[in-house]
């Protein structure tokens, strides 16, 4: 135990001792992108300019502390392409100062705007773009709208950007408290170093990691900081980073934040005098990837039909956890199943606050839903993280299917809401699972295509290392392929349960329809109202049209235009409510808005659609009420 002890001191006065040799500290952050997108996607473009960091997690695009950084260049990304653990990094070694900060800020090409040579070597034919399969299988093309993109898309994250010295004694504090790990040194992984000695990510340098190891019998001091200063080998996750140009002196440290996005719930369909459009409707998150874990594991898909574009099934796998109010289990992470019925869900946050497990369910328009529970996070990336065993359990073909849509009649009054379906396994504490999820249309304030929902019983089972995972079937309290409602939006949050979707009562194609709840303003905030006073510049060119209302990249709210576009106006007020909004003695972090205008001329839709954003922004954080000029030029 002494011998162990003292181990320990010689290792922690090594990795002190290497401090003399880190020089002058650096810090930088780099930025990566990972999503989970459907069958129906085969391209999802985005081009991204600007990257801005602030410690604030409800900091506004006003804030005067972001540290903002311009790209070199634009970079496009294929979402479509970033599934199953897949990265890419669109930002590089920016240089940012040490801090914890709570929320990146992307910043995206305007969609039409001169195509960006990122974006033409992308083969896209605008800066921001969905290629999508319509539903008779046809390949198309349609640009992918991005709200008031000159106030950013706003990502929430726990990103920590150390000095080289701050890392180490934060790794120190690690191994004080960290059961079940050699400490500092751990296997080989260290995860906060770069260029200097230390490389975040797991090394394949044995010998290193032998004499760096405390508990090791070639354990040696000496030859452990030599190892340290010496050049690292190279890592095995997609978190590594190096100095930039330049810069190579010891003590740079860089840390990687990734973007996630999920395309089936980020993008919203919509449609303008029956033409097909996609406009970003984001609610990302960030995962800082000095410390993540995965998930992997493969499922018997043998009966399924595969997709005939993409060549793999229609089927999601997503982990799923309870939100902090314990009502309802809602979405971490998804992926998409492969061909060979394998996924891999990555990155997810591991530490002491982050869960050890999660709720997968597996679902999708023509499977019976599957609830796997209490599968556990592995740590590492997908190339060093170990596969669970799920025991190939086997994925069916729903019994039954059934299309849903909002009543035409009740059209969702917040545009930019998401709906979503919920069933809930029987048996005591069981919260309702979200199974599957829609973003409204906000032209329209309903789906802009059919949701199609299982009519079936689910199959459910718990997670038991070194057990036979046992599946069984039952009918969820709602009944058999019967979903609770709920509405979810930006800054409004999660919505009260309403109604209940029941299956027809016969084989039928017809939609079933239902009535949304109505989203209520959350608690902290006021009902607020927006003046919108707007010019029409150019009377009869256009007769259609909305005034969105857009949090941090995300649609709040849209209003329809067209009694202003009429030949007889040029000019007129709407008024848009209700909004999420503050009070002179009770302000709301969130209060900030921009607005837009979506016109068009329905004889030419195509041909006349444009966006025209406001230059002001919306300040509802002191206030419940504000005005806004736009002008239809």
């Amino acid at each position: 135990m002494v011998g162990s002890i003292q181990k320990r001191i010689g290792v922690t006065l090594a990795a002190l001792a290497a401090l003399v040799f880190l020089g002058g500290c650096d810090t930088r952050v780099s930025a990566t992108a990972a999503t989970n997108a459907p069958v129906q996607y085969s391209h999802v473009y985005v081009t991204i300019s600007e990257v801005w960091v602030n410690a604030s997690a409800t900091a506004g695009p006003d804030d005067a502390a972001w540290i903002k950084t311009t790209l070199d260049t634009p970079q496009t990304i294929d979402l479509a392409a970033l599934t199953n653990g897949n990265l890419a990094e669109f930002a590089s070694e920016l240089p940012v100062p040490t801090g914890a900060y709570n929320q990146l800020r992307l910043f995206l090409v305007d969609t039409n705007a001169a195509l960006t040579s990122s974006a033409q070597s992308a083969g896209a034919q605008f800066n921001n773009e969905v290629d999508y399969f319509d539903a008779s299988g046809v390949a198309r093309t349609a640009p992918l709208a991005v709200p008031n993109a000159a106030n950013g898309v706003s990502v929430p994250i726990k990103l920590d950007v150390l000095t080289s010295r701050d890392a180490i004694f934060a790794a120190l504090a690690a191994a004080n408290t960290s059961t079940g790990s050699n400490g500092l040194f751990n296997n080989g992984t260290n995860s906060s170093f770069t260029n200097g000695g230390f490389t975040s990510g797991t090394t394949t340098n044995t010998t290193t990691s032998a004499v760096c190891d405390p508990l090791s019998a070639q354990y040696n001091p000496t030859l452990c900081q030599q190892q340290m200063i010496s050049q690292p080998t190279t890592p095995t996750t997609p978190t590594t980073t190096t100095t930039a140009a330049g810069s190579k002196g010891f003590g740079t440290t860089t840390a990687t934040a990734a973007v996630v996005l999920d395309a089936g719930r980020d993008l919203a369909r919509f449609a303008y005098s029956n033409v097909v459009g996609f406009t970003l409707n984001a609610q990302l998150s960030g995962v800082d990837l000095a410390n993540v874990g995965t998930i992997r594991s493969q499922l018997d898909i043998s009966a399924l039909t595969l997709d005939p574009n993409a060549s793999r099934p229609d089927v999601q796998v997503t982990a799923t956890a309870p939100d902090s109010a314990k009502t309802r289990n809602l979405p971490v992470l998804s992926a998409p199943l492969r061909a060979d019925g394998t996924f891999i869900l990555y990155p997810f946050p591991v530490g002491k606050n982050s869960p050890t497990t999660y709720d997968l369910v597996v679902h999708g328009p023509g499977i019976q839903t599957m609830i796997i529970k209490s599968v556990p996070v592995q740590p590492g990336s997908p190339t060093s993280a170990a596969t669970v065993n799920l025991n190939n359990a086997a994925v069916a073909p729903a019994a039954a299917t059934y299309p849903v849509n909002v009543a035409p009649a009740s059209p969702v009054a917040a545009r930019g809401a998401h709906i979503g379906f919920y069933q809930t396994l029987s048996g005591s504490g069981e919260l309702p699972y979200l199974i599957e999820e829609r973003a409204v249309d906000p032209v329209s304030g309903l789906f802009a295509l059919d949701q199609v929902l299982p009519n079936d019983v689910i199959a459910s089972g718990t997670f038991s290392s070194g057990a036979n995972l046992t599946l069984t079937t039952s009918v969820p309290t709602e009944g058999t392929g019967a979903y609770r409602i709920a509405a979810s939006g930006a800054v409004f949050g999660q919505g009260d349960f309403g109604g209940t979707v029941t299956p027809p009562a016969s084989t039928t194609t017809t939609t079933t329809t239902f009535t949304a709840p109505t989203l209520n303003v959350p608690s902290g905030a006021t009902s607020g109202t927006l003046t919108a006073n707007i010019t029409v510049a150019g009377p009869q060119k256009y007769d259609k049209g909305i005034v969105l209302v857009t949090h941090d990249g995300a649609i709040v709210s849209a209003t329809a235009l067209d009694s202003l576009l009429v030949p007889a106006q040029a000019s007129g007020t709407l008024t848009i409510s209700p909004i999420p909004a503050g009070a002179a003695d009770a302000s709301f972090d969130a209060g900030t808005y921009s607005a837009e205008v979506w016109v068009w001329n329905s004889i030419d839709p195509t041909g006349t659609f444009s966006r025209q954003p406001a230059t002001e922004l919306i300040d509802l954080r002191a206030t419940d009420a504000a005005t806004a000029a736009l002008t239809v030029n």
